[in-house]
């Protein structure tokens, strides 16, 4: 999806992407005031911040929830089955991303997985089913049940390549089984991973969606140490901050409609502060179209 980016473009692209958030968000691009709470609102303390699950609902979270999910036991460092990646994604994030340049004057902070380096941002893992991923400030969790429906996600996508309908149909009975709390197919996982070839292309399109998603949390911290959470746009900037950084660090943005096909399947119609599944993808593709950081926090 990226092009080679020149500099006109990724201009182009940078005040095309502050419209389509400006016509989105039915607001200006302006910085809400902090005494301006709304739902829509993600505040800088972390105290009244909510978090997207992906099932559709709002998780408050209250005064505390930064500490109690450090030094929660069953978040910390992602198991065997999800650690290369997850270490993958946090490394290129700090190698290309923190590291990139900015005339804005704002500084990106890096990221660190289990815990953070100093300054910067711990990336935690949860052990168990739930479809959520949030962030805090200084801590972004993501849990197993939402990284295992990615790939399975993945494996589908590689098992039913170039048949749209009988990839669309098995979506629709993973997104089920995860919302039901179900387990795995073992059929899919054995056909991908007693091959060779399917396995690299899955683990690929793994990598993009996990980025995608790690970067959009990344996205509302850096947000919420700059712009005071970005107010009622913090959404699609998050996601236009994730597009733009998984063009930096040279990662591919095919996974990503496989996220957004997801989120289609357990929230149709997206929330207050979450638009639709195809308007972010619209969106995003433009934004990481650029090649570039141009625009991501402004």
């Amino acid at each position: 999806m990226r092009t080679s980016g020149l500099a006109s473009q990724k201009l182009a692209l940078t005040f095309l992407g502050i419209a389509l958030l400006s016509s989105a968000c039915g607001t200006s691009i302006s910085v809400a005031d902090s005494s301006g709470q709304s739902q829509m609102t993600v505040s800088s303390s972390a105290e009244n911040q909510s978090s997207y699950n992906v099932h559709g609902t709002f998780t408050t979270k209250t005064s505390g929830g930064e500490e109690s999910l450090r030094s929660d036991p069953s978040c910390g460092a992602a198991g065997a089955e999800f650690a290369g990646v997850i270490g993958a994604v946090v490394n290129r994030f700090n190698e290309s991303v923190v590291t990139a340049p900015r005339e804005d004057g704002i500084t990106l902070v890096p990221a660190g997985t289990p815990d953070a380096p100093d300054g910067g941002v711990a990336v935690k893992v949860c052990a168990d089913d739930k479809l959520s991923a949030y962030s805090y400030p200084s801590t972004i969790a993501v849990h197993e049940g939402l990284l295992r429906l990615l790939k399975n996600s993945a494996y589908a996508a590689v098992l039913n390549d170039g048949d749209q309908a009988g990839l669309e149909a098995r979506l629709d009975e993973i997104v089920a089984v995860a919302m039901s709390g179900g387990l795995d197919d073992e059929a899919d996982r054995w056909r991908v991973e007693s091959d060779a070839g399917l396995m690299a292309r899955a683990g690929q399109l793994l990598e993009s969606e996990t980025a995608f998603v790690l970067y959009h949390e990344l996205g509302h911290s850096q947000m919420d140490r700059n712009l005071a959470g970005a107010g009622d746009s913090a959404e699609l900037r998050a996601d236009v901050f994730s597009a733009g950084a998984m063009s930096a660090a040279g990662i591919p943005m095919d996974g990503v409609d496989l996220v957004f096909s997801v989120l289609e399947r357990v929230s149709p119609e997206g929330t207050a502060a979450h638009p639709s599944s195809g308007e972010r993808e619209w969106l995003v593709t433009r934004a990481g179209s650029s090649g570039g950081m141009a625009g991501m926090i402004e």
